[in-house]
């Protein structure tokens, strides 16, 4: 059992925040708006690639300050806070205008304030984690945002019912009003994080600390594979989430709008769908945590991966099943528990190989993941609007399967048992 240290408390409750916030506003209401006020998947798909464009240039130049040496993350994550208080009256006025082009600024600097969250954030967030209990604290953090975006669309499917279960750009609107309220205390949670609460060596990585190996023999940096150490973890995972990512942009914000026009399923069972699909991504994380005890994290993620992957491929060149909502709707929530259930796994085994001074730098490459993210919806939209979401998903499909075998050199490099850190005072007394 394990106590929560301060940030890792905070990043809890910011993840709550905007998880209720992001399960009202983005899931299946953003999308829509757009399509409502422009009729153009590829004008869907621009306004997120400006998203994924806006984080990638804070984020880049941010995570190499954050490493510098006294720098502290607690102001990178202020300013973001400020960055916040500007978005948020941008994006209320945008919706409120119901006007294209400001809807792609509020993105955009949308965009950089979650570069100003998620590097900062994650790097504090895993200097307050000891090294041997990460997977599993990140594991809680992770079904905490999984379970919020649940109830996110819950409070949407409330609001259509009230106001109209109809696609209507009005009634969007109102919706997503209620979404940004959510954002203010996230705003306000993001100013109170401390350097000074972080943990010491006990967060460090497994290849820059010393290690009892008398206890965990698994800990020495032996492993090759290739040619290549346990030093290239980090490098073949992060190319990996990024090949995920680029997989993820092309489908993930044209789902809702297949559902709208293809199986005719209106505002409140779209939301119902998003209700579902975070408490089987958060109940699936946590089945995925405790069998990767016995598999290991890398064969557990590169598995759930395939398996999402080959459901996805089913639903697009199986089109006579879209004559069945309900079958279709049961392959995306599986596919979608598949597919996401290894995050808090990656993610753990990232900051067990990589040093706490570096962390900035590594914690920013989950924004350039986000702009594949965002970045490829841009061509997700125009092979949509071309080919139609069939086509769109075989091809994500194919990008899915590339990413997860980057996973199989991991399976020899990282040690199937997680590793926690054991120094001793002769140890701190020398570092």
């Amino acid at each position: 059992m394990f106590s929560l240290n301060y940030n890792v408390t905070l990043s809890l409750l910011f993840s709550l925040s905007t998880g209720l916030a992001g399960g009202i506003l983005y899931f299946s209401v953003l999308p829509a708006f757009i399509m409502l006020i422009t009729d153009s998947n590829t004008l869907v798909g621009l306004a997120e690639a400006i998203s994924g464009i806006a984080e990638v240039l804070a984020a880049i130049p941010l995570g190499l300050f954050l490493d510098r040496p006294n720098v502290l993350r607690q102001n990178a994550l202020r300013l973001g806070a400020m960055i916040g208080l500007i978005t948020l009256p941008v994006m209320l006025y945008a919706i409120h205008a119901e006007n294209y082009v400001w809807v792609c600024v509020s993105l955009g600097l949308l965009g950089v304030w979650n570069a100003f969250s998620l590097a900062p954030m994650e790097t504090i967030f895993a200097d307050s984690v000891g090294t041997g209990n990460r997977s599993s604290i990140s594991n809680i953090k992770f079904v905490i945002s999984v379970c919020s975006f649940a109830c996110g669309p819950a409070i949407a499917m409330l609001l259509f019912h009230l106001y109209g279960d109809r696609w209507e750009a009005g009634i969007c609107r109102t919706v997503m009003y209620f979404g940004l309220a959510f954002c203010v205390p996230a705003v306000v949670l993001q100013s109170l994080f401390l350097d000074r609460k972080t943990l010491g060596m006990e967060s460090e990585g497994l290849l820059h600390t010393p290690i009892d190996t008398k206890s965990h023999t698994e800990a020495t940096p032996r492993r090759q594979v290739c040619g290549m150490s346990e030093r290239w973890v980090p490098y073949i995972l992060s190319t990996a989430e990024i090949l995920f990512s680029l997989a993820a942009g092309m489908t993930v914000k044209f789902f809702p709008l297949f559902f709208q026009k293809e199986l005719l399923l209106s505002p409140v069972w779209v939301n119902f769908i998003y209700v579902l699909a975070p408490f089987c991504i958060g109940l699936l994380s946590t089945v995925a945590q405790r069998l990767s005890k016995c598999s290991g994290r890398p064969a557990m993620v590169c598995l759930t991966g395939l398996l999402g992957a080959l459901l996805l491929l089913l639903m697009g060149v199986a089109r006579s099943l879209w004559a069945h909502p309900l079958l279709i709707v049961t392959l995306y929530l599986l596919r979608t528990a598949l597919a996401n259930c290894g995050g808090p796994l990656q993610t753990s085994i990232l900051m067990d190989y990589v040093p706490k001074q570096n962390r900035g730098k590594w914690n920013a490459v989950s924004s350039v993941s986000s702009f594949g993210w965002c970045g490829s919806a841009a061509v997700g939209g125009v092979l949509a609007d071309r080919y139609g979401y069939g086509v769109t998903f075989v091809f994500t499909a194919g990008v899915y399967v590339l990413a997860a075998m980057f996973w199989i050199p991991l399976m020899v490099l990282v040690p199937r048992r997680e590793i926690p850190i054991s120094v001793s005072t002769s140890d701190l007394t020398a570092i």
